[in-house]
């Protein structure tokens, strides 16, 4: 056992095949093989080194703020994502099941995810990306592209 469960900050990236597992602040809190459950894969981040019990050198707060503010967000809505990818420009990709849903930045993240949480149920077996990049108040204006 790792440790980590009940740890609801705990997220993982995968580097030179062990998972790194990192808490809010962006501390490397385990290495390991193995693969927990419900924590969501973050992807995108750029590292050249890591040292356990150190905070992943990727060079910026705003990175960990945004994850954290995006992870806090799906837990509230209990919204189970398979992959989180941050992009250069601090833009959020969520993967869920067969959907890619492009986020954009932190900006109105609440109000996007819960506009998410509202579409999920429709969305249910489908295949495509939906954007919600430009949050709206009304839900109809966003677009689902099948694939």
């Amino acid at each position: 056992s790792l440790g980590l469960v009940g740890s609801e900050m705990c997220i993982r990236d995968s580097y030179m095949g062990s998972n790194m597992y990192f808490d809010k602040d962006g501390t490397i809190v385990e290495s390991s093989t193995e693969v927990i459950e419900g924590i969501p894969k973050i992807t995108g981040l750029n590292f050249d080194s890591i040292i356990l019990y150190e905070t992943l050198p990727v060079g910026s707060d705003k990175v960990f703020r945004l994850i954290l503010d995006t992870t806090q967000i799906l837990q509230k809505y209990r919204i189970a994502v398979d992959k989180i990818y941050i992009s250069d420009n601090k833009e959020v990709t969520l993967y869920i099941e067969q959907i890619k849903v492009e986020l954009g930045t932190g900006e109105d993240m609440n109000d996007k995810i819960r506009s998410l949480n509202d579409m999920l149920p429709n969305l249910q077996g489908l295949s495509g990306t939906l954007d919600i990049k430009k949050y709206n108040t009304n839900n109809d204006r966003y677009t689902f592209k099948k694939s």
